[in-house]
């Protein structure tokens, strides 16, 4: 019971995500078959939250865990998934800021993609981290503005 309680809504979450990308790719198939203008999609390594969306969800999470502290029926799986939601969406823009700087670094997209999978791997708990971190601070962004500023541009 204990290992389904953390399973299926681990599981909803990662098919929902699988289902919305790919309805995703197939309206926007669809759209720009019928000829309609599609907005592009930003490059990968320029993935970022919308403005305050960081803040909301790392303030769900921490009423989720109070909430879960308090001892509320039921509450450790409300409080799971919201954990492993936001784990997720941060790990994503954790990859997003490290393959930023191996594609600025200009490292070949064969070991990009390695660096990003052993990442994955054996530092994972990092990412959020750094997905984090970027949200908060604005890595990319500095990086760029100061590369600007000292190319004159």
């Amino acid at each position: 019971i204990g290992q389904i309680k953390v399973t299926v809504p681990a599981v909803i979450l990662l098919f929902s995500l699988i289902y919305g990308v790919l309805l995703f790719l197939i309206i926007r198939l669809i759209i720009k078959k019928m000829g309609f203008p599609t907005p592009a999609v930003p490059e990968f390594e320029d993935w970022t939250l919308p403005r305050g969306m960081a803040a909301g969800l790392i303030i769900l999470l921490l009423v989720s865990l109070l909430g879960n502290s308090l001892a509320i029926a039921n509450f450790e799986v409300i409080q799971l998934t919201i954990a492993a939601l936001v784990s997720f969406l941060f790990t994503v823009l954790g990859i997003s800021v490290l393959w930023f700087f191996l594609k600025v670094g200009q490292v070949p997209s064969v070991l990009r993609w390695l660096i990003a999978v052993l990442a994955c791997l054996f530092v994972g708990l990092a990412l959020p981290f750094l997905g984090v971190l970027d949200q908060v601070i604005h890595i990319r962004l500095r990086y760029k503005n100061k590369f600007r500023m000292m190319n004159g541009g």
